[in-house]
């Protein structure tokens, strides 16, 4: 498109400077040799229209040339604006597109006043889904709205622009701290949470945005860092629950950027089977009678051996890569009970999984999915464990989708239960089969009366709603024994064995009566 522009206008500005050579030319020729009066008097000597209409137009071309030359000229001028507006501008909103923001960005960072910049990158949660829903069309109208409404958070001195589909860029300039650009986002947030009719619908809107701040503390940072910056923060505020905003942290940073290492290496663990199920007996206190297992995961890292969960997960929380994680072991139970059932080993199986796991909106067709692909594994024995229940936000969505689980046959245990600081409203709320009692309740129940008193209690919270209940962390008969006496049905813990990799486990299962 550019090497086509330059010709267009070097043609038109020759063409023109000919032309007015030639008038010139033609003007001072006649002048010199009296052609004008020459020219009068011949055409006064002979009637014929023809003749002076012929020296009139001799007189005009010209005039008719240079004519033609200036509006070939202002055509090319025309066109080449044209190409450079679409070059910098998007096309909808006619706001200056990435291009032509990262040129201002540039320029802003040039500028030695000493000035703060801050740039804000904004995404527009869940756009897409409402573009599939109600057409292009109407998601460049929402698109319009959006970006005249920004205009009015703006001072003078910003710069707004649009960076893709549905993704807003600003310069807040001359700013005297970061807090300028928040109170801006705040503005924005709240902007885009105010309703937008078009054609007759309702649309309610949030946007995550991200902050990143160029000060003589943090040093000239360049344009591309500062993008970039803005780009983490506003994934992060994604990642935290959308409708926000984050504010870029270099300490956070680098804190993220060993974060993203663990991710990126935990997936690889992943895909080359460095990841196993071990499995710990779950035993009737009544009857000794072991009633199942629960799945516990480890690593076996080439390098540094068997890693427990607590040295690698915290890496996967609030995380797509928990999702992914969350379906293997999923799966894993599966193929373990279809092994005991192969067996003719009847036990129940509970698999861990995380609160951002069950909210997905998907979970109920994946999970669907993972039972028709094992058809012939007993998924009534599978239960499914909820840790860390306190990141349930969504205490509706939880218990519809374990209510649909429920008709799968498949049940669900409430893992932890009193470590948390709603965990009386999660007994009540979701539809759990399973009350499994903290370990740091049951370690001291023989020498501390208050945890003795609060697992009391625990139990009998737990048959009020109708659940079974099962104490982790029993390590001592005596503790055996005063669960029992306390109505707990059922317990788990290094009295009976450790987690075991599958087939140690089986090994020891023929061992008990």
């Amino acid at each position: 498109m550019k090497r086509d522009k330059v010709p267009l206008q070097r043609q038109a500005k020759w063409d023109l400077g000919i032309a007015l050579l030639g008038l010139l030319a033609s003007s001072v020729l006649l002048q010199q040799l009296d052609g004008f009066e020459w020219l009068y008097q011949l055409s006064r000597q002979h009637e014929a229209w023809q003749l002076d209409e012929l020296l009139l137009s001799m007189m005009l071309m010209p005039l008719v040339l240079s004519w033609f030359s200036y509006r070939r000229w202002q055509e090319a001028q025309q066109a080449s604006a044209e190409l450079q507006h679409q070059a910098l501008f998007d096309p909808l909103t006619q706001l200056p597109n990435r291009t032509h923001f990262t040129q201002l960005l540039q320029d802003a960072c040039n500028q030695d006043d000493g000035g703060n910049i801050s740039v804000m990158l904004l995404d527009l949660d869940n756009f897409q889904a409402l573009n599939r829903r109600y057409g292009a069309a109407f998601g460049d109208q929402l698109l319009l709205v959006i970006s005249q409404r920004l205009w009015g958070c703006l001072d003078l001195c910003d710069q707004l622009a649009r960076f893709g589909s549905d993704e807003f860029a600003l310069i807040s300039g001359h700013c005297d701290s970061q807090q300028r650009a928040i109170n801006m986002a705040e503005r924005i947030l709240l902007m885009c949470r105010t309703p937008v009719h078009i054609d007759g619908v309702e649309v309610r809107l949030s946007a995550s945005i991200g902050i990143s701040s160029r000060s003589a503390e943090l040093g000239q940072q360049q344009p591309e860092h500062l993008l970039r910056q803005a780009n983490n923060a506003m994934h992060d505020a994604k990642l935290n629950g959308k409708d926000g905003y984050v504010c870029f942290n270099v300490d956070d940073s680098q804190c993220k950027q060993v974060q993203q290492q663990q991710r990126q290496r935990f997936k690889r663990a992943l895909q080359h089977n460095e990841l196993q199920l071990y499995l710990q007996p779950q035993v009737a206190l009544g009857s000794g009678k072991v009633i199942g297992a629960e799945a516990l995961l480890r690593w076996h890292h080439p390098q540094q051996g068997l890693r427990f969960p607590d040295s690698f997960l915290t890496a996967t929380e609030q995380h797509p890569l928990a999702v992914e994680l969350g379906e293997w072991v999923l799966e894993q139970g599966l193929q373990q009970l279809l092994r005991w059932q192969q067996q003719g080993i009847q036990l129940k199986l509970s698999v861990n999984i995380t609160p951002y796991h069950l909210l997905q909106p998907d979970f109920l067709s994946r999970l669907q999915l993972l039972i028709a692909r094992y058809p012939d594994a007993p998924r009534h024995r599978l239960q499914i464990e909820v840790v860390e229940t306190n990141n349930l936000t969504d205490l509706r969505h939880a218990a519809d989708t374990m209510r649909q689980c429920g008709l799968l046959g498949v049940k669900f245990a409430l893992d932890d239960f009193g470590s948390g600081h709603s965990s009386l409203t999660y007994l009540r709320e979701l539809p759990a089969q399973v009350l499994k009692i903290d370990r740091s309740f049951t370690r001291d129940i023989m020498e501390d009366y208050n945890d003795l008193v609060v697992v009391k209690a625990m139990i009998r919270l737990g048959y009020t709603y109708g659940l079974e209940v099962l104490a982790e962390g029993i390590e001592t008969e005596a503790q055996q024994q005063k669960l029992h006496s306390l109505g707990c049905g059922y317990g788990q813990g290094y009295l009976y064995a450790k987690a075991l990799p599958p087939q140690e486990f089986d090994a020891w299962l023929q061992t008990q009566p």
